[in-house]
């Protein structure tokens, strides 16, 4: 066949254009190949992933034992295999522990719960930060900051994807009416009030609800009750939930208000909220009715999702003695010299618990002129009443005349003192028993004005339990509890906290010739033991325990 130079030249356009086809389309392959495959590399699997899966976790609870909740809600168009969890301290690049081949399974749209149990080293300090990281099977990862708490809270309210999760909150409290640490104390000489987790819900330890009389003549008064404050956390979440407190008004208490956000769920008896979902503060009212028999009660109110237990909320009343020094009242008939401690003619009135053995309600000049210092458990007040707030309360009346107060509990004096020398400033007189050290001093001295009295014993050291007697006739109040070891001239307040001591004290005068400093509990220094209170490293700096 022939072919002529003409057509050929035809020819040539065409095939020309043909090939720019080619290398265009070429072209675009290329360029899809780079961006798929090779650049797709240097992105990763997660970047691919996160079109196609999301979530995010609504709610995480970390337990000091490495347990883990996490309530997860997929928020995409494809299911999510949540596939590992890793807890890192809050600033680490390094894992505390790490759980693989979870294969938990969330389906588009909806909300679950992963709950698993890490092996952590060390494990997760209670009051903690950390952070949580979820890692689904194809690489999607998600962060979450929580706060650990003692033991895994309780959860699961209602059914049809409603879940309702509690955590409890800590707190203590002295009883102040302004807030005022000082003023507390000084009002009441010891710890009022603890919670604390329990369980998967929170414990609530709370003294007698005692209106004590006004102490700055104005007629203003206060009533010991918690106010408002936080006892824990509750998180709705999946849809709308009906949140009770169950059970009757404990007859010891005189005030149960809980609160969940601003949803009242209990007044004395239960309510229900329908609350919808978010995270909401628990906040309670409580008082304890002013009973002299009421120490040792407790009751337990079931918090409920939808008819579902959520979490316990228990109330107690402890024993005084738990958190420092039993102090009990009595009424006397007024003799002198006073009768022997456990006389018939004492008449009980109540009990109280207190930080310290120190009032001065008279002559506070001469006070300050003996020791210029003010400690958080110590009473100290210009004499408009004569008696502690406490003492005060339960002996009702003006002046509060012919009263007395044991105190009872357990004091620990180091070893190496060998034995002990005690002291008291007072009026009108005091004694004191130290039973496994063989001390029975009698009544001292009467005393219608502040004097001080010492005794020496040998052969007294370690954890000794102790009882100690103060007797007033005339209406005022002055007691300061002082100890030292045998020789020198040093001597010590004790607290349930730890001592102040000045190092150079005149036993005879009872004067301290420096000043007084305070040193927390340890083997070398004297203080109040008390199994349910853990020393502080400042006086009043301890934790009472709920």
């Amino acid at each position: 066949m022939y072919v002529y130079l003409g057509m050929l030249r035809g020819l040539e356009s065409v095939v020309a254009a043909v090939l720019l086809i080619v290398v265009a389309v070429l072209g675009v392959v290329l360029v899809y190949w780079l961006f798929s495959g090779y650049v797709g590399r240097f992105i990763g699997v997660e970047g691919q992933a996160v079109a196609a899966e999301m979530f995010k976790v609504e709610s995480a609870f970390l337990a000091a034992d490495g347990s883990v909740k996490l309530l997860i809600r997929n928020i995409g168009g494809a299911p999510v295999n949540v596939s590992t969890i890793y807890v890192y301290p809050v600033g680490s690049l390094n894992p505390l522990c790490v759980k693989h081949g979870i294969n938990t399974v969330i389906s588009p749209g909806t909300l679950a719960a992963v709950e698993t149990t890490l092996t952590c080293t060390p494990s997760p300090a209670p009051g903690g930060s950390y952070i949580i990281k979820v890692v689904t099977a194809k690489g999607t990862e998600y962060a979450y900051v929580v706060t650990t708490t003692s033991t895994l809270a309780a959860g699961g309210g209602g059914g049809g994807g409603v879940d309702c999760s509690f955590v409890s909150s800590s707190g203590k409290w002295f009883g102040s009416p302004d807030g005022s640490p000082e003023r507390g104390f000084n009002e009441l000489n010891g710890w009022v009030a603890a919670w604390g987790p329990s369980g998967g819900g929170v414990r609530i330890a709370l003294m007698p609800g005692i209106t004590p009389p006004d102490s700055t003549g104005t007629g203003a008064s206060y009533t010991v009750q918690l106010d408002n404050v936080q006892i824990g956390t509750l998180t709705v979440s999946g849809g709308t939930a009906s949140v009770t407190i169950t059970e009757p008004m404990p007859d010891f208490m005189e005030v149960v208000k809980i609160w969940v956000g601003g949803y009242l769920v209990y007044d004395g008896g239960p309510l229900s909220a329908t609350i919808p979902p978010g995270t909401y503060p628990v906040t309670a009212s409580l008082r304890v009715r002013p009973d002299k028999d009421v120490f040792g009660n407790s009751a337990t109110l079931q918090l409920s999702c939808n008819g579902n237990p959520v979490a316990a909320i228990t109330v107690r009343v402890p024993q005084p003695e738990e958190w420092s020094l039993k102090a009990q009242v009595y009424r006397h008939p007024g003799s002198s010299p006073p009768p022997p401690p456990g006389d018939s003619r004492y008449v009980y009135r109540g009990a109280w618990s207190v930080g310290a053995i120190y009032f001065w309600l008279n002559a506070p000049g001469a006070e300050s002129d003996v020791f210029s210092i003010r400690g958080p458990y110590f009473t100290s007040a210009a004499g408009n009443n004569k008696a502690p707030k406490w003492a005060a309360y339960w002996l009702s009346g003006g002046s509060w005349p012919n009263y007395a107060v044991s105190f009872t509990g357990r004091l620990f004096i180091p070893p190496h003192w060998g034995g002990l020398r005690i002291g008291a400033w007072y009026d009108y007189s005091v004694y004191v028993r130290i039973p496994s050290c063989s001390v029975d001093t009698g009544w001292s001295p009467a005393a219608t004005t502040p004097r001080f009295y010492s005794w020496s014993i040998s052969s007294c050291v370690g954890d000794v339990s102790v009882e100690l007697w103060y007797y007033q006739r005339t209406g005022s109040s002055v007691f300061v509890f002082v100890v030292g070891p045998p020789g020198g001239n040093d001597a010590y307040i004790p607290t349930i906290d730890g001592a102040y001591r000045c190092d150079n004290f005149n036993w005879g005068s009872g004067t301290c010739g420096g000043s007084w400093g305070f040193v927390s509990a340890n083997s070398a220094v004297p203080y109040f033991v008390a199994g349910g209170y853990i020393p502080g490293p400042s006086d009043g700096g301890g934790e009472p325990q709920p």
